[in-house]
């Protein structure tokens, strides 16, 4: 007699908080939740959806709740980062009734306009506009050698072949090739006011300001010179 008035009780609390105690149950779908998040938070940070992501530490899991009018409501706390990690509490309401609470860990990564190769570019190869293909990125991608301006790409020759998709880097680019192996250039070797000049053949390929080994025509020497155009080469002294 006395767990019969318990139960009864228990029945009066339930239908006076607008459950129902009926053994029935719906299944909160991790996609539903999901959707709340990103949306409260699109809804929050400065940037468009292609300017961040937005990654769940751990994926929700399936949340189990009583019968009747579904609301998911995610909190933004006053300490929000729109550029970092946050705890986010979702709030699960039935029928207008607070169910239950549940934090969720997420990062907000902000993304940067860089350049990829638009296809496989072979070695020696100097980039075109119609070489490059614009990604949006993780800020965290990027470090301080990768190229984000076109107007520091086109024109710069390969160092070595890059896969599409690669992101352009300092490191990979090498000035346009100005001279190649056996062109006849003009040595210049300067020392105060004296200035001589004479020819000599290039044995090694570069760019402009690259120091390669030319041979001096008049003497057979080998000295390492640097290419100030095309048809010179200078002597650092």
């Amino acid at each position: 007699m006395k767990l019969l008035k318990i139960i009864i009780v228990l029945l009066i609390i339930l239908a006076s908080a607008g459950l129902s105690f009926c053994g029935q149950w719906q299944t909160v779908d991790p996609d539903q939740t999901i959707y709340a998040i990103r949306s409260a938070i699109w809804n929050a940070i400065p940037y468009q959806r292609d300017q961040a992501d937005i990654r769940f530490i751990r994926t929700p899991s399936p949340i189990q709740a009583p019968q009747g009018e579904l609301e998911i409501k995610p909190v933004l706390s006053q300490s929000f980062n729109p550029s970092g990690r946050n705890i986010i509490a979702v709030e699960y309401s039935v029928d207008g009734h607070e169910y239950k609470t549940v934090n969720y860990d997420i990062e907000i990564a902000a993304k940067a306009k860089v350049f990829a190769a638009a296809g496989n570019l072979p070695a020696g190869h100097v980039i075109s506009s119609d070489d490059l293909a614009v990604e949006m990125v993780p800020s965290n991608r990027i470090n301080g050698t990768t190229i984000t301006d076109p107007k520091m790409l086109v024109g710069l020759r390969l160092r070595h072949a890059v896969s599409k998709g690669t992101l352009f880097s300092a490191s990979a680019l090498d000035s346009p090739q100005a001279v190649k192996k056996g062109d006849v250039v003009t040595i210049i070797a300067e020392n105060g006011p004296i200035q001589i000049k004479t020819f000599g053949v290039v044995l090694q390929a570069g760019g402009l300001g690259n120091v390669i080994k030319v041979r001096n025509v008049d003497s057979g020497r080998e000295i390492l010179a640097r290419i100030l155009d095309p048809s010179t080469v200078v002597i650092d002294m």
